[in-house]
């Protein structure tokens, strides 16, 4: 499995949203996983299922 998939898979992501990037930061003791989303596809809101605007677009 490759890294972008397992992290989807870990983070419970699906489409309209997808793993952009995934950078190890060995010495950091950190992993930055970047999400990117369809930006033709809607939001919806996991718990009501309601359409959603969407925020935080900053890297």
């Amino acid at each position: 499995m490759r890294d972008k998939e397992l992290y989807a898979q870990i983070l419970g992501l699906s489409r309209p949203c997808s793993i952009a990037e995934v950078e190890l930061d060995t010495p950091g003791e950190e992993v930055r996983v970047m999400v990117d989303h369809d930006g033709d596809e809607s939001l919806c809101c996991p718990e009501c299922g309601e359409a959603s605007p969407g925020y935080d677009t900053r890297r």
